[in-house]
């Protein structure tokens, strides 16, 4: 097994736990690759640890359900959205911020953010 089946066996154990505690009994892994939005084979496969997901798309997918992290595991970087001009300005001009409380401020805000979504508060 490799770390990243290992994290859909756990996160998969969670959601499963948590369909049967709301009643839903008999759940799947196929059902729990429709609440992925994913392919069940592909999706066997990578719980199985033949495979590692590829597709940005279906990496996407995972990280909008299970968190950033699984881009972590997977030794891949979080993609950035550029479309948002306010990151974009922080990004190009962070060097030429001198006030460090001020950086110490945007950090703190970031590591907030992210870290919610890291421990998946956000799911």
């Amino acid at each position: 097994m490799s770390a990243f089946s290992d994290f859909l066996w756990k996160e998969y154990r969670r959601w499963r736990d948590d369909e049967e505690d709301q009643g839903n009994r008999g759940v799947g892994q196929g059902d729990w690759a429709k609440f992925l939005g994913v392919p069940a084979t592909s999706l066997s496969q990578w719980m199985g640890g033949d495979r590692t997901p590829t597709a940005p798309e279906n990496k996407r997918k995972l990280a909008d359900t299970l968190g950033l992290e699984i881009y972590e595991i997977l030794g891949d970087p979080i993609p950035v959205d550029t479309s948002d001009e306010r990151f974009v300005f922080v990004a190009k001009n962070w060097n030429k911020i001198e006030d460090n409380n001020l950086k110490d401020k945007i950090r703190s805000m970031m590591e907030e953010a992210l870290g919610k979504t890291l421990r998946g508060t956000n799911r």
